[in-house]
């Protein structure tokens, strides 16, 4: 929270003394679009999730591993392929995200015009174009959403897939071996918790990655405060005059 705080405030104090020329560049929609809730709302609860959620799996793979050593075996090749799997999918994620960021900023800069020109659209009959318009922009925004839930959906079932093939060699490599009576009880635990690392495991990665997503909310904030600002004088009126004089 201290961080979001910390973001914004800066980005407040850049943007109000940023000069007039910045606001021909940037529009208002851009400037709201860019102070979301993304920050102090989604971004701390799903890394929260992530780490707790990751931590969670790996106590289970620790788990089965202490039942069978030779568990680690395919551990270590599911632990590859997550990986690859990860950074394969996060660039074309982050990218889209991007993207639709991009495209949501003309959506609110098209209804904010409009809304301020409301009287002189009707006046002139345009509403029609103006819908059509905001109809399109926003069309473009879904269209670039799409994408990115597609893609999110898409590495959510590979990551399934991969734990799907994880929980099958490890039931393989458990009842192929000398069963006992002690170590019954010890392979149905490993294999109940191995099936909750199916779920587990495939949204914890997937909070991973979607709070490195959402970081992209927190580079786009800090380029506003980087903007070049209007020279600020340090030349103040003198306490004792009233607010007449400083007019004249």
């Amino acid at each position: 929270m201290r961080s979001s705080v910390t973001l914004h405030n800066r980005l407040l104090e850049s943007v109000i003394r940023a000069p007039i020329a910045f606001f021909d560049k940037y529009p208002i929609g851009m400037i709201l679009n860019r102070v979301s809730r993304i920050i102090d709302d989604l971004l701390p609860s799903n890394a929260f999730d992530s780490i707790q959620i990751l931590m969670d799996c790996f106590a289970i793979l620790v788990l089965c591993i202490l039942v069978d050593y030779w568990i680690v075996i395919p551990t270590l090749v599911l632990l590859v392929l997550l990986i690859i799997v990860r950074q394969f999918s996060l660039g074309t994620i982050r990218t889209l995200k991007k993207v639709e960021g991009t495209a949501r900023s003309p959506t609110f800069s098209h209804l904010a015009s409009t809304l301020n020109g409301l009287t002189t659209i009707r006046s002139f009959g345009a509403e029609k174009d103006f819908s059509a318009k905001f109809d399109s922009l926003q069309d473009q925004h879904s269209n670039t959403y799409f994408q990115f839930m597609t893609s999110t959906r898409w590495f959510g079932i590979v990551l399934d897939q991969l734990c799907l093939l994880y929980t099958i060699a490890l039931t393989i490599a458990l009842v192929s071996g000398d069963l006992d009576a002690q170590s019954g009880s010890a392979i149905g635990l490993t294999l109940s918790q191995a099936f909750q690392l199916t779920t587990n495991f495939q949204w914890g990665i997937r909070q991973s990655a979607e709070v490195e997503t959402q970081m992209t909310s927190v580079e786009r904030v800090d380029e506003l405060r980087r903007i070049d600002r209007e020279f600020e004088s340090e030349v103040k009126p003198p306490k004792g005059m009233t607010g007449h004089q400083k007019d004249k």
